[in-house]
């Protein structure tokens, strides 16, 4: 995975940065949040463990950025 990777879904981008295992955007607003876990896949909602334990899915993943 690029160091730096977004994607869009119908109402939102979210940027992760997986050298950091950070987390932006969407939800989580423009604060950056560890992560544990990322399953990115257009056509799919998007699932997010973060490192707190708290689980993210989004809506339906339409490209990466």
């Amino acid at each position: 995975m690029p160091t730096m990777m977004g994607f869009k879904t119908k109402n939102s981008m979210y940027y992760l940065n997986s050298n950091k295992k950070e987390i932006t955007g969407g939800v989580l607003g423009d604060g950056w949040y560890p992560f544990e876990d990322a399953t990115i896949l257009i056509g799919t909602s998007a699932d997010i463990l973060l490192a707190d334990g708290r689980k993210i899915t989004t809506s339906t993943v339409e490209s990466y950025l």
